[in-house]
């Protein structure tokens, strides 16, 4: 179940950062490359067999708060947080939180 959780995170949070790049509503170009190498990286982690999915999502679910960390202080020097972004950073967090939590149970659920 935290395995499938942990998946489901990441595959939202790979939509939810590739749809403005992809659709063009990113209004920073700095974050184009950065945020698609995001994407292909958490469905490819989530996509991975049960037995190394969780270790294969923790890179990701990492990066992704960095550059999401990133993104927040730079809207934030500019006086302004999206809630999207912060929903973001707390996906991500989530993520991470559960592939670690489920990589040291003794069975992958």
């Amino acid at each position: 179940m935290k395995l499938l959780l942990a998946r489901l995170l990441a595959g939202g949070t790979a939509v939810g950062t590739a749809a403005p790049v992809l659709t063009g509503g990113m209004d920073d170009a700095d974050f184009v490359v950065p945020d698609l190498i995001l994407a292909v990286a958490l469905i490819g982690a989530a996509l991975l067999p049960a037995r190394i999915a969780p270790l294969a999502l923790i890179p990701p679910a990492a990066f992704a708060l960095g550059v999401f960390s990133v993104a927040a202080a730079r809207q934030m020097g500019e006086g302004a947080l999206s809630p999207m972004l912060g929903v973001a950073i707390l996906t991500s967090a989530a993520c991470l939180a559960l592939a670690l939590w489920t990589r040291r149970s003794p069975a992958v659920s």
